[in-house]
């Protein structure tokens, strides 16, 4: 389809605190308390590489929080992966780790989840890797320890100290273009996320390996890639090992995965680096609807049967790039057909997004709560239009 995103520059200085490398208050920080009564403080690797503030959280919600609200006499259908029921569906919970205050294990595969502003929540493993997975715990600059699962009672986590900065954690950051737009974030590359990571590629000579703190930029080539160093060195690639997709964690914009055959260039550079205390403002979301009668409703918004909270995320894709958004960055979303929503955020870009529950035809619907009224509901196809408020501002750099 037509790319409708029409200057869609990614701008994160409206959130993050200006931190390069003399501290890590961008890694993920914490506290663990063990069954054994231990408590042990350090620097988090959550499974094998969720590394920073801004990095997803992912899990299940084991039933719908808002199905009591519906009867199967009330005659409203839900439609979900092909199927058609009464019932309101499960969803999956998604939040970037920045967010949260504390997890505490209920099962082996179930924990409560706490959030900065005391939201609390049940979470299941469901097909995610982030419930009943590694912790490894850097506890001082030359000690790094891995905690069982079994054995954590409660995890809290916390604005890291300046005591230490953990070795070879500092992320990849820069400017990704493609004919689509300019996205500026943490950078992972084919999942290698850090600095210090190395760059494989050929050339006519044969392989070459880079650290990718040596790399000033990447270009699309006519026949591969042109690597420019930040010695002045420029080889020509023909290949670039096993590039599939680039993923842009943009702190006040949301997260993109773009696949390789969309890159066009790739700037690494240093960028603003958000802390704990830059996701402390999560509150539910509030808005209004203009159904397609011309009625508005305004309150607070439980979007999808699901999103309730504006650090939650709005998923879809544009031209095969796939988006993560968090609501807070949300001005209006204006269903367009069955397939498509077109999308305002906070800082005046805009783009229609698709191929995803959140933005289609299988969207369940909103309910809404109206101070001092009854709560309404508006099913998916009588939205004309869902206007945020009291959301997140984002400002150029």
């Amino acid at each position: 389809m037509k790319n409708l995103l029409f200057g869609f520059i990614c701008l994160i200085s409206g959130m993050a605190s200006s931190v390069f490398a003399q501290n890590c208050s961008y890694r993920i920080y914490g506290h663990i308390s063990t069954v054994d009564n231990e408590k042990f403080s350090g620097y988090i690797t959550w499974g094998k590489n969720q590394l920073y503030w801004t990095d997803l959280f992912q899990a299940l919600k084991p039933k719908n929080p808002y199905a009591h609200y519906f009867k199967p006499e009330d005659g409203v259908l839900f439609n979900h992966s092909g199927k058609t029921s009464s019932v309101p569906p499960q969803h999956i919970f998604a939040c970037r780790f920045g967010d949260i205050k504390t997890i505490e294990l209920s099962g082996i595969n179930q924990i409560n989840l706490h959030i900065q502003s005391g939201y609390q929540i049940l979470l299941k493993k469901g097909s995610f890797k982030d419930i009943n997975t590694p912790i490894s715990l850097q506890i001082s600059a030359q000690e790094e320890i891995e905690i069982p699962w079994e054995k954590i009672a409660k995890i809290e986590f916390d604005a890291s100290p300046d005591s230490f900065c953990p070795p070879h954690t500092l992320p990849i950051t820069g400017i990704v273009q493609t004919k689509q737009g300019i996205y500026k974030g943490f950078i992972s590359w084919n999942k290698k996320k850090t600095i210090t990571d190395t760059f494989k590629a050929k050339t006519a000579r044969g392989e070459i390996y880079i650290s990718f703190s040596q790399i000033k930029r990447i270009l699309k080539a006519p026949n591969g890639y042109r690597l420019i160093l930040k010695n002045g060195e420029v080889k020509d690639l023909k290949t670039i090992e096993n590039l599939r997709e680039i993923t842009v964690n943009m702190p006040n914009i949301g997260i993109v995965t773009i696949p390789a055959s969309k890159l066009e260039s790739l700037n690494i550079e240093e960028i603003p680096l958000p802390s704990y205390a830059d996701f402390s403002d999560q509150t539910p979301l509030y808005g209004e609807i203009l159904t397609r009668k011309g009625e508005k409703i305004k309150g607070r918004l439980a979007y999808d049967l699901d999103e309730a909270m504006n650090f939650e995320l709005l998923e879809g894709e544009n031209d095969n790039i796939e988006y993560s958004i968090p609501f807070k960055y949300l001005q209006s979303i204006e269903p367009k057909n069955y397939k498509y929503s077109y999308i305002t955020l906070t800082n005046g870009a805009a783009l229609s997004l698709g191929d995803s529950v959140d933005v289609g035809a299988e969207n369940s619907g909103i309910l809404i709560f109206p101070e001092d009224s009854i709560p309404v509901y508006v099913p998916w196809k009588e939205i004309r239009l869902i206007t945020f408020e009291n959301q997140a501002r984002s400002t150029p750099e």
